[in-house]
């Protein structure tokens, strides 16, 4: 049923590989958080590209499941900010269009 949800595909075999129904890298995390959730096993993401169909996925869920819940991952802790942060190249790149844009309400970056 997740994949079914996921790839907007009524029926999925448990052989169907989930990158050739139309899976992509975006898609897969979702999955794996999906998975994550409903049977409490933390996997790796890579995980679904060595094993990219349920009934390969399911093996490792239980394997996962047998031996403690699968890979524990160290929390994730807020990084202490000590001062603003620096732009990225993308930011940076969209400070300067703005400033060389023209101030007129048609133009895209005002």
């Amino acid at each position: 049923m997740i994949w079914s949800e996921l790839l907007g595909l009524e029926n999925v075999g448990t052989n169907e590989n989930f990158f050739r129904l139309g899976g992509h890298s975006l898609l897969a995390a979702k999955l794996m958080n999906r998975v994550r959730e409903a049977f409490q096993a933390e996997l790796p993401l890579q995980l679904l590209f060595k094993e990219p169909t349920i009934a390969g996925l399911a093996r490792e869920i239980e394997s996962a499941r047998k031996v403690g819940g699968g890979i524990k991952l160290p929390p994730i802790r807020p990084y202490p900010r000590r001062s603003t942060m620096p732009l990225s190249l993308s930011q940076e790149g969209n400070t300067l269009r703005l400033q060389l844009a023209p101030k007129c309400p048609s133009s895209t970056f005002r």
